[in-house]
């Protein structure tokens, strides 16, 4: 028996074990809902992770179109979120669960406050005689 058949047939005895513990108790029930979507992984999560993807991109390609990132800083903080963008579609092929999601959200938190050092530190793109441009 493969894996996943085996974790398939493990949730289902688990879901029709626990919904007989869990009759007329109704706090409980949420609990035991939200362990389900832990381990399925829950679309919440993926659209979450996707914002802050949108985010951090629409900071990069501002702060490039401004000029308060540098070439190599653009290309550096660019190349960061495109692992984590690949990362996240490896993850989400299986369903994305709370722990993953909760890395990568934890990802581009770094990444977002790296880039908005990276557009505070008063290097500007596009003056002549600079060595960063």
């Amino acid at each position: 028996m493969s894996s996943r058949k085996g974790m398939v047939l493990v949730l289902s005895v688990l879901a029709l074990v626990s919904s007989g513990l869990y009759a007329g108790q109704p706090a409980q029930a949420n609990d035991f809902e939200r362990f389900l979507n832990f381990l399925r992984g829950d679309r919440r999560n993926r659209a979450e992770v996707d914002g802050l993807i949108a985010r951090v991109s629409d900071r990069l390609e501002q702060g490039r179109a401004e000029g308060r990132l540098t070439g190599r800083e653009y290309r550096r903080l660019q190349r960061e979120l495109e692992v984590i963008m690949f990362d996240r579609a490896q993850l989400a092929y299986e369903g994305l669960n709370w722990a993953e999601a909760q890395s990568l959200r934890n990802r581009l938190s770094n990444l977002d406050y790296r880039a908005s050092t990276e557009l505070r530190d008063g290097e500007i793109a596009g003056r002549a005689n600079r060595y960063w441009y």
